[in-house]
C-alpha cells in the first residue's frame, strides 16, 4: 500500500524538529505538491529532503523553498519534474551546499 497523505501529514506535524526526510522510495504518489506544502507549514528547519519521481509545481516549491530558506543544505530532486519557473528558485536558498537533480526533467517553455 504504502505511506498515504494523511499518514504523511500526521507524521510530519508530530515531528517539529525534523531535520532529515528522505521519502525517495515512496512511490505512493505521483505530485509531491500536498507534501511539499506540509513540510513548508510544519517543518520549515528541514536540513535535507530527497525526493524521487515526483511532480513539483512552481508555486508549491517557492513556498518551501522560503520557508525552508534559512536551514536547507542538501536537496535531492532524482528523477523528477520540475517546471522553468523553479530553477530560479534553487539559487534562493543561501544554505544548499549539495545539490542532486540526476534525471531530474526541467521543462522549460518554447521559443516565441
Amino acid at each position: 500500500s504504502g505511506l498515504d497523505f494523511e499518514e504523511c501529514e500526521a507524521l510530519l506535524r508530530s515531528c517539529k524538529a525534523l531535520q532529515h526526510l528522505d521519502l525517495s522510495m515512496v512511490m505512493t504518489w505521483r505530485n509531491f505538491d500536498r507534501v511539499l506544502d506540509i513540510i513548508a507549514e510544519a517543518n520549515p528547519g528541514l536540513k535535507s529532503l530527497a525526493i524521487h519521481g515526483l511532480q513539483i509545481s512552481p508555486g508549491n516549491f517557492d513556498r518551501f523553498c522560503q520557508a525552508c530558506k534559512s536551514s536547507l543544505t542538501n536537496l535531492q530532486l532524482r528523477s523528477c519534474g520540475l517546471d522553468h519557473l523553479a530553477i530560479h528558485m534553487i539559487f534562493t536558498l543561501p544554505a544548499l551546499r549539495c545539490l542532486d537533480l540526476s534525471g531530474t526533467l526541467m521543462l522549460l517553455r518554447q521559443a516565441d
